[in-house]
């Protein structure tokens, strides 16, 4: 019934978020500012990554986690892709993070955040609060922070981060969200030895938006204060703008 109703959403939710991506890619990476949060955009000579040297995780919080999504979707992070750090939630809630934390992150590496949001909040985390956060953890420097939460790239939660790190000496290649709902179709499994996802839902793609589009179709990216191009993704200051890239490979 669930595999019937989701192939029957698709051509609507493609269509629509089809529609949104182009217009986005048109308008480039970063949209035009009407929040007053700025910093100065990375340089022309960017540096080149054909790989993420380091990727760390900041998971949401259990007790909001209603019917398992985000945990599920942390697990299936250690599944799918490699996982070097999973910060511990505890330390992060109560802002008792280690000052090496974040400190052997460099702009190769990626800053994943896995929990429930809104278009102000991650976790119930503001931007300001995520951002003392990472300064406390001792982030200096990140290729790509991407947020899998609802509602992340949706109104100004992404230029208020990139200008609290800005303000706190931190450099950022990338900022990355969805602006509507979002979710992750697979449910990690074992057999045996053997580790591996699989989807209740009959889809081609996993990370989903609204009503099952490709979360490709749904994302905002922004540019952020140093200049790093992750070749074939979505983060490349490089790539055609009528090009619907995704993150959806070994740099997802």
């Amino acid at each position: 019934m669930r595999a019937a109703l989701g192939v029957g959403l698709v051509p609507l939710g493609l269509t629509f978020a089809l529609g949104t991506s182009l217009v986005r890619g048109v308008r480039g990476h970063v949209t035009p500012d009407t929040s007053g949060f700025t910093w100065a955009a990375g340089g022309q000579n960017a540096e080149k990554a054909d790989a993420h040297d380091m990727r760390v995780v900041v998971p949401g919080a259990e007790f909001d986690d209603w019917n398992g999504s985000t945990a599920r979707a942390v697990k299936v992070r250690h599944t799918v892709h490699t996982v070097d750090l999973t910060v511990d939630r505890n330390a992060w809630s109560d802002k008792k993070l280690d000052s090496d934390t974040f400190s052997g992150l460099t702009l190769k590496s990626r800053l994943d955040f896995v929990a429930h949001g809104t278009s102000k909040y991650c976790d119930n985390f503001s931007a300001t609060e995520i951002a003392d956060r990472l300064a406390q953890g001792g982030l200096r420097r990140v290729g790509v922070i991407k947020f899998h939460s609802c509602h992340a790239g949706s109104k100004h939660f992404l230029e208020e981060l990139g200008q609290r790190l800005a303000e706190r000496g931190i450099e950022f290649g990338w900022l990355s969200g969805g602006v509507g709902l979002m979710g992750d179709l697979r449910v990690p499994a074992r057999l045996g030895r053997h580790t591996y996802t699989w989807s209740p839902v009959i889809m081609p793609w996993h990370r989903v938006s609204g009503l099952y589009a490709p979360e490709a179709l749904t994302r905002r990216v922004l540019k952020g204060n140093a200049a790093v191009d992750f070749k074939g993704t979505v983060y490349d200051s490089h790539r055609p703008s009528w090009r619907i890239a995704s993150d959806f490979s070994p740099l997802h």
